[in-house]
């Protein structure tokens, strides 16, 4: 499958010529990790028995392998990063470094946290997993694989809102060289697992995603086989992702039928890239023939099916989606829910002039920096407000509070409506329609089809985890250059879809896209959006521009940033954490509770538009 899963492709480099080929002089570590004893949170069964027999399968493969597990005890961060530092700092250098952890994890918006023993009791006794793949990438290791063997409840269930991780690789390095950084997770945002509580997510995910791993390198289908010149037969990394899919599912709903487990993989090597080798099973016949994908997909992978599609320019959603008796139940779901957000795109009033729109809530309170802003008394389902700009200035910001109690933080963009849709969960969708007095309004009625498509369909692919590049390199070169193309407004990105490709080039590590993105929109806007400043590492320390021009909202539009502020090396105000301990598990950051009022009443107050340290 071509379309959207992290970019890159650097072979190990004992891979490049297939006749010299010598898998024994190959460099190779794992650090493995299994903890099934927790203070807080439910017991688990197969974490530390899963680590032990993966230890084993990666020793057999020639990996120097460091086992952690709580059978003797707890498993701690500095611990952890102290062998992971060791093989990074290794001077010899490494071909490749496993990462496998089975234990309890949580979602923080979108990223994966892995609880060690003392979490949630001590918050700093957790890893990242968003912040360590990126470290990782620096590390000058050809392959880097992440193995995650964990739930994905959401951090509400678990009590785990004030646990943000920590990073296992070592920061800091330049690198010389291309790291290839593929990540297994054994279930998915949007699967079933994602709704479940932490005792059913339990049941769930332990011991399946392990066993249905190991069972790859014994049994794989005979599409997944690479043969070396020499003779050697191995399961490349990039061929793993579909028989997982299968072999979980269904492994899964025989462990209980109305259990659906769908795991992801973001895989960004190319073959023959691979941790294992095949290996035969007495008894049996070798490699199987490949199996038809399963009847009744997962959401996103419905979604990511239906982008493949968009970015090749073969199809859009109506061919994929709206087949009666032709598509699953999920790719059902998928439909609806695509066509739910394309629908906010349309519904949009508007806006004469510079200001914003609120949909599905009213406006309490408006904190508004370096502008003044006025309700409009026009008769909407939206909750109009004018936005005035002083002569010359191109950005601003609101922090808006609604009268739920809830709060968010909006940029205001001179010749832009603002407009955001609030639903239970939070702000699940904002896009910036150009103005009637912009240049840029007669382009954007004209694509406005196209644009509202696109929109909903990259905020639900981002929802569901399906907004990433994957495929060969050639393949993802092709879909970012597609979506590029598909992204533009006039001469400009569009801002809203500008986000969402930001974060996909991110995501898969491709910095020439950020920084495109960027670039584009920085001449189109005059102003800095935090995310894509942030994402295309054009912010300092204080979370000021490097290009002097306003960064607008001080804080991260879509909660998934919040995470990446660490990672690049942005330090966070005192209100910033304060508020992060409130934030929802909505796409776009919502705060609940005292921080929303406290961040409304501060972005009025601060005459010099940041949040105060």
């Amino acid at each position: 499958m071509s379309a959207l899963t992290l970019f890159g492709s650097f072979t190990t480099r004992h891979l490049h010529a297939q006749s010299t080929f010598d898998i024994s002089k190959m460099r190779r570590a794992a650090v493995v990790i299994g903890i099934d004893s927790y203070r807080h949170l439910p017991h688990l069964k197969a974490a530390v028995s899963g680590a032990v027999k993966m230890a084993a399968f990666l020793r057999g493969e020639g990996f120097d392998t460091r086992l952690f597990t709580d059978s003797g005890g707890p498993v701690r961060g500095s611990d952890i990063f102290d062998a992971v530092a060791g093989f990074v700092d290794d001077s010899a250098g490494l071909d490749q470094l496993v990462i496998y952890f089975s234990g309890h994890g949580f979602l923080s918006g979108t990223t994966e946290i892995w609880m060690l023993s003392n979490a949630p009791y001590d918050t700093a006794e957790a890893v990242s997993v968003l912040e360590s793949a990126e470290l990782a990438y620096q590390s000058n290791i050809p392959n880097v694989v992440i193995i995650s063997d964990a739930c994905r409840s959401l951090a509400s269930d678990l009590g785990t809102s004030q646990v943000t991780g920590r990073k296992i690789f070592p920061a800091g390095r330049t690198p010389d060289r291309r790291t290839d950084v593929d990540i297994f997770f054994g279930t998915r945002p949007g699967a079933s697992s994602y709704e479940l509580s932490v005792s059913e997510s339990v049941q769930q995910h332990e011991g399946i995603y392990t066993a249905a791993f190991l069972k790859a390198f014994t049994q794989p289908t005979d599409d997944m086989v690479y043969r070396f010149d020499n003779g050697v037969t191995v399961i490349p990394n990039r061929k793993m992702r579909d028989f997982l899919f299968r072999e979980v599912s269904e492994r899964a709903q025989d462990h209980a039928i109305n259990l659906k487990q769908y795991p992801e993989a973001r895989i960004t090597s190319d073959i023959p890239t691979f941790v294992g080798q095949l290996h035969s099973l007495s008894g049996t016949a070798g490699p199987t023939p490949a199996k038809p994908e399963p009847a009744d997909v997962a959401v996103p992978d419905a979604i990511q099916k239906a982008v493949q599609g968009i970015l090749t320019g073969t199809s859009g959603a109506q061919e994929v989606f709206a087949v009666p008796g032709d598509v699953s139940p999920a790719t059902r779901i998928a439909g609806e829910l695509v066509f739910q957000a394309i629908d906010f795109q349309k519904r949009d009033v508007e806006l004469e002039d510079t200001g914003f729109a609120v949909y599905g809530a009213r406006v309490a309170q408006v904190g508004a920096w370096r502008i003044d802003t006025g309700r409009s008394p026009e008769d909407s389902d939206a909750d109009i407000w004018r936005a005035y700009m002083p002569d010359g200035q191109r950005a601003a910001h609101v922090a808006v509070l609604f009268e739920d109690g809830r709060g968010t933080v909006l940029p205001v963009l001179q010749g832009f409506g603002t407009h955001v849709t609030v639903e239970p969960q939070g702000v699940v969708d904002m896009r910036f329609n150009p103005a009637q007095s912009n240049f840029l309004f007669i382009d954007y009625l004209d694509a406005l089809d196209r644009l509202a498509f696109l929109r909903g369909f990259a905020a639900e692919a981002t929802r569901q985890g399906a907004l990433v590049f994957e495929g060969s390199r050639e393949e993802r070169e092709a879909a970012a250059r597609s979506f590029a193309e598909r992204v533009r407004m006039g001469k400009g990105y569009d801002p809203t879809l500008g986000i969402y490709a930001a974060y996909a080039y991110a995501t898969a590590f491709m910095e020439d896209g950020v920084r495109s993105v960027h670039d584009s929109m920085l001449e189109t806007l005059g102003a800095e959006l935090f995310d894509v400043a942030l994402l295309a590492g054009r912010l300092g320390p204080d979370g000021r521009a490097q290009s002097g021009r306003p960064v607008v909202p001080p804080v991260p539009l879509m909660r998934q940033g919040w995470e990446y502020l660490r990672v690049r090396g942005v330090e966070t105000t005192r209100i910033m954490a304060t508020a992060r301990t409130a934030l929802l598990n909505s796409l776009w950051t919502t705060y609940d509770g005292e921080a929303a009022k406290l961040v409304t009443d501060l972005v009025a107050s601060t005459p010099s538009g940041g949040l105060p340290q």
